[in-house]
């Protein structure tokens, strides 16, 4: 069986909170939103398909090992045409150079960056994805101004996996600080 896998930074609980009510309030409002089909999170890697987990566990658990924990300081709301609408954050240069880490790794496995992956990348947490154009537009109208504050720290990676039935963390590992 072909699982899709992710790696991802999971979220403080003030900060998933805060993504959620914002994701719920666009369901709500607008219908599905596909901001709600996993929790929220940081993506370091998009979606890519594996046969197994071993090595790409591997590569979690060695990341992890090696990283320091830092803070990550969400501070706006802001939007990627044409549909989606997420919190934005200081462009920290630990997240790009963790990212780029992963990637090399990865790359050992066979698995290659998708175009959105190349240079420019733009960590963010999705909100609001996947909804009609008029209904992105409403809430980014009425989101763009909220003032946004908030700090959640990169001091766990996880593994996400999709079956088919849906997405589901398969492991999390704790930033060792050995870096």
């Amino acid at each position: 069986m072909t699982l899709q896998l992710a790696y991802v930074i999971p979220l403080n609980t003030a900060v998933s909170s805060f993504a959620i009510r914002l994701a719920e309030e666009a369901q709500a409002e607008f219908g599905a939103n596909r901001a709600l089909v996993i929790e929220p999170h940081i993506t370091l890697k998009t979606p890519f398909e594996a046969a197994i987990l071993t090595p790409f566990e591997r590569v979690l658990d060695d990341l992890a090992s090696e990283l320091s924990p830092f803070e990550i300081h969400i501070t706006a709301i802001h939007w990627f045409e044409p549909d989606v609408i997420f919190l934005d954050m200081i462009q920290d240069t630990r997240l790009d150079t963790l990212r780029r880490r992963l990637l090399v790794a990865l790359a050992e496995l066979g698995v290659h960056p998708e175009a959105v992956e190349g240079e420019g990348y733009h960590f963010h947490i999705t909100v609001a994805w996947g909804l009609p154009t008029v209904a992105i537009w409403q809430l980014w109208k009425r989101w763009q101004g909220m003032p946004v504050a908030l700090t959640t720290a990169c001091a766990e990676l996880a593994l996400v996996a999709n079956d088919g039935t849906g997405w589901r963390r398969v492991r999390r590992q704790t930033v060792d600080g050995r870096q």
